[in-house]
């Protein structure tokens, strides 16, 4: 699991043995090629953030993703995102 930061993961993975973390940057790309090395498939919870511009690492995020697979040879590729929600409401007190 590659993480900007890792100290926000759920013990259930943090503590797995199973899961192996690096922390990293979205802007990083040769960290991210060394981190999908010897990986079989990539799955991405990049989502969108609506207050930032076109431009931005979040939004240029992806490419950089599918730049890295291409240079470590990893050829499955699933984003699973979530859109937030848009309301005019205030939240609750």
């Amino acid at each position: 699991m590659y993480a900007r930061n890792p100290q926000k993961l759920p013990a259930s993975l943090t503590e797995d043995s199973r899961v192996t973390i690096v922390k990293g940057d979205i802007t990083d790309e040769a960290a991210i090629v060394a981190a999908l090395r010897g990986v079989d498939a990539v799955i991405s919870v990049l989502g969108p953030v609506l207050s930032q511009a076109a431009g931005n690492p979040t939004a240029n995020g992806y490419a950089t993703i599918l730049r890295a697979m291409v240079q470590a040879g990893v050829k499955r590729y699933r984003a699973d995102v979530s859109v937030p929600k848009l309301t005019t409401n205030p939240p609750p007190p």
